[in-house]
């Protein structure tokens, strides 16, 4: 260890620093530094991380007291399959029993929120080479961040959203050991690690704390609310799949989602870009990363302002539900949220029994009123003033505390109270002109879902954009070139997360009182509600514990846009799925409602009610199991 890093022990350097100061405070990975030989810095020797590694380690098979040979053998790369031969492996690997050490406590051990820090940023410059963690050590850098996770979830309770994301980081890594998601056990031993650390860890956390909507949390009090139909003509929109099965393959889904598509498209005058023979896009690569070298082709070509992704297994079932309604809910501008926002309906005490006063009020401070008594004016809010250009001349009123709510008391006597903040017909804006002040935030550049164990990369949904370029650009360059074991979803997972979780667990997110450190994603991302984009047939949601589609009001007022079938490979099986599911589209389509069949199994896989797929589900496990 390097006095560099002995300088991470003090947690005053991580006070309002930037990742790259934490980064720079670590060996390069190609660079060799010679380790200082004092006694506060110096490496473990031979026999001292022998003891430490049998002490840290659970007893196996191995009768450690009859070990023959040096103690040194045990460190050999080949045995924790990690290069610790080299410098920056081998302070890694120290560091990680520091903070192993300091889970458990005890006599010496280091102070669990120092020991996150000094553990976040090794890791952090580790994992900046992908290809030096699948080539040197990916088991260890599994069990590295399965550990900060757990430091986290010790020093910082309520840091539930950073432990997430880290455990996501580890399932990656576990994904590049292309083992059926399994941790060899001779080096799992040796690391303290198996997939049975990170799986039902994962599995706990988004169950038990990540269940609330974080939009609605961070953002959705102060944005306008959208209709489902809602439409802006000028947003340019493709939508774009490949669904590239030969002529003869037996699975219903090449018959049924391009013409889905087409007829989806055609209907709200977006574009359809189905591929349905190979993909040659991108020129020679592999199959898994085709979807983001399409994306990039759609966006490069400047022809769309939004591109968005749907798999082939994906059906579209509400063809009233439009895509503009999805971007506006989930990227617009947050009205003012300096406490006192004034969008919504307000009566006069003046005029009692005329029609409801409509306000608008921008983030920036302006606002718009009208109501057929006074016309459509404008005016300004100004500190605790709000000062409106009326037609007999400009009046000003100030805040006042009501009974139900807020009041503006008007200088010629007059009160408006606040009677409801939503449109009265509930359905919310139609068109961008219908919201005053409704926009779209620059900077927010990609949706995408999470369910189960993480982000996917199924259904997404992302805006042309420099940030996006260099995004797709650079996801293609990891999952093709630096680590050809990732799939798109990995790299889409590995950018968006990995350098902010472990920079928000190297800082603490705890001490920085910023929201978004302790659920770290990059600000150009928006997790939207999984039912939006990604809902799935009803077993899959049953089996995964997500939103399972919903298109007879069972939770959800307004039929799910689409459902996707994961996994669902076999045809014998899976095509009466496929079937129902474009049955009932066809019907929406025509403005029409498939009869629900409660009792045909096919129905309740893909329709539900979830209740009824958990009881039939158990049903036949139990009479499985009894034969």
């Amino acid at each position: 260890v390097t006095e560099t890093d002995a300088a991470l022990v003090d947690p005053g350097i991580f006070d309002g620093g930037e990742a790259e100061r934490i980064s720079a405070s670590l060996p390069a990975a190609d660079e060799n530094p010679e380790p200082q030989e004092s006694e506060e810095t110096r490496p473990l020797g031979a026999e001292e991380r022998g003891r430490a590694l049998i002490e840290l380690t659970p007893a196996d098979d191995k009768d450690w007291s009859d070990f023959e040979g040096s103690m040194e053998d045990v460190w050999e790369d080949s045995a924790l399959r990690c290069s610790v031969s080299r410098p920056e492996w081998a302070q890694y690997r120290h560091v990680y029993l520091l903070a192993n050490a300091a889970i458990g406590g005890g006599y010496g051990a280091e102070d669990p929120q120092t020991a996150a820090k000094m553990l976040a940023a090794v890791l952090l410059r580790r994992t900046s080479n992908l290809t030096d963690v699948v080539s040197s050590c990916n088991v260890g850098v599994v069990a590295g961040l399965e550990r900060l996770a757990r430091l986290v979830r010790l020093t910082n309770p309520d840091a539930s959203a950073l432990v997430y994301r880290l455990l996501q980081m580890a399932l990656v890594f576990i994904f590049t050991l292309r083992n059926a998601n399994r941790i060899p056990p001779s080096p799992g031993r040796l690391w303290q690690i198996s997939e049975q650390h990170v799986i039902p860890f994962i599995g706990h956390i988004k169950k038990t704390t990540m269940e609330q909507d974080q939009f609605s949390l961070v953002r959705g009090s102060h944005v306008h609310e959208i209709a489902p139909t809602f439409r802006a003509p000028e947003l340019r929109i493709a939508i774009v799949g490949i669904c590239a099965y030969p002529d003869d393959h037996p699975l219903a889904l090449k018959d049924i989602t391009p013409g889905n598509r087409e007829a989806y498209a055609e209907r709200h005058g977006y574009q359809s870009r189905m591929h349905t023979e190979p993909p040659v896009i991108g020129g020679n690569i592999q199959i898994q990363h085709a979807k983001l070298a399409t994306m990039l082709h759609y966006i490069l070509s400047g022809d769309f302002d939004w591109v968005v992704w749907f798999d082939c297994d994906s059906i579209i079932m509400n063809h009233h539900r439009t895509l503009d309604s999805i971007i506006y809910q989930y990227a617009q501008v947050p009205r003012s949220v300096t406490g006192r926002n004034l969008t919504g309906n307000w009566s006069d005490t003046w005029a009692p029994h005329d029609a409801p006063i409509e306000i608008f009020h921008s983030i920036n401070g302006s606002l718009l009123a009208r109501a057929p008594q006074i016309g459509q004016v404008s005016g300004q809010v100004v500190d605790v003033d709000v000062e409106v250009a009326f037609t007999s001349g400009a009046l000003k009123a100030q805040f006042q505390e009501a009974p139900d709510g807020l009041a503006l008391q008007w200088e010629n006597g007059a009160v408006w109270y606040r009677v409801s903040r939503d449109r009265e017909d509930g359905g919310g804006c139609l068109s961008v002109d219908d919201c005053p002040g409704l926009a779209l935030d620059p900077e927010i550049d990609l949706f995408i879902t999470e369910e189960g164990w993480g982000l996917s990369s199924a259904n997404w949904m992302i805006r042309r954009s420099a940030w996006s370029v260099s995004f797709l650009q650079r996801a293609l360059d990891v999952a093709h070139v630096e680590m050809p074991l990732f799939g798109d979803q990995d790299a889409i997972i590995y950018l968006l997360l990995n350098q902010q979780a472990l920079t928000a667990a190297a800082m603490g997110c705890e001490e920085t009182r910023r929201q978004e450190m302790c659920d770290p994603l990059d600000h150009h991302a928006v997790i939207v509600p999984q039912f939006e984009l990604n809902s799935y047939d009803q077993l899959n949601a049953l089996t995964m514990d997500c939103d399972g589609f919903d298109g007879y009001a069972f939770q959800r007022r307004v039929p799910d846009l689409l459902i996707t079938f994961p996994q669902c490979k076999d045809p014998d099986y899976c095509n009466d799925l496929f079937r129902a599911a474009d049955e009932y589209s066809q019907m929406n389509l025509r403005g029409e409602t498939l009869p629900h069949e409660g009792s045909n199994w096919v129905h309740l896989r893909v329709f539900g009610p979830l209740d009824a797929v958990r009881q039939l589900y158990n049903q036949q496990r139990a009479e499985e199991e009894e034969y």
